[in-house]
């Protein structure tokens, strides 16, 4: 599946997803739902949103793996396709660090007064998805130094 495939029928699920989560809400304050009734429906919601978007990403990372073959089979080596996916992870880990530090710093700022036990709560899910992408941008920062010691070491080997 290539990328503008995937994107659309993501944003489909997501959108669709986001509309019947609204409908949902919707209808709790309206007093057509008990809290209990809510709380199955959301996670009836959150159940079928996991069961449409777990085999799209799956179908989309062996596509990824199958056009990797594809350009290692056509005499890409493989160095310089790994070179050029943590170079893209990193750029991406960048952007969302500073991200999720700019909405930790502003959640911080604008919940102030309110109550410390939600405050807490986001900080810490905030925290928790910051180290996820910091574990990962130095996983792949350390990927690239191998890769490239590699191709260093091979390249002088070769002349």
């Amino acid at each position: 599946m290539d990328k503008t495939a995937f994107l659309k029928r993501f944003y489909v699920i997501v959108g669709g997803g986001a509309c019947v989560l609204l409908s949902v809400v919707w209808m709790f304050i309206r007093g057509g739902l008990s809290s209990r009734g809510f709380a199955v429906a959301v996670l009836i919601w959150w159940t079928a949103m996991f069961a449409s978007i777990y085999p799209l990403l799956r179908s989309r990372q062996k596509s990824s793996e199958d056009s990797r073959t594809k350009q290692i089979a056509s005499g890409i080596p493989a160095e310089e396709i790994d070179r050029e996916r943590c170079v893209k992870n990193i750029r991406s880990m960048k952007r969302l660090i500073a991200l999720f530090a700019v909405l930790l710093g502003y959640g911080i700022l604008t919940t102030h007064d309110d109550p410390l036990l939600p405050r807490a709560t986001g900080a810490a899910i905030d925290l928790f998805l910051l180290a996820a992408f910091i574990h990962s941008f130095m996983r792949s920062q350390k990927r690239l130094k191998e890769i490239t010691a590699n191709g260093a070491t091979r390249r002088t080997d070769n002349t």
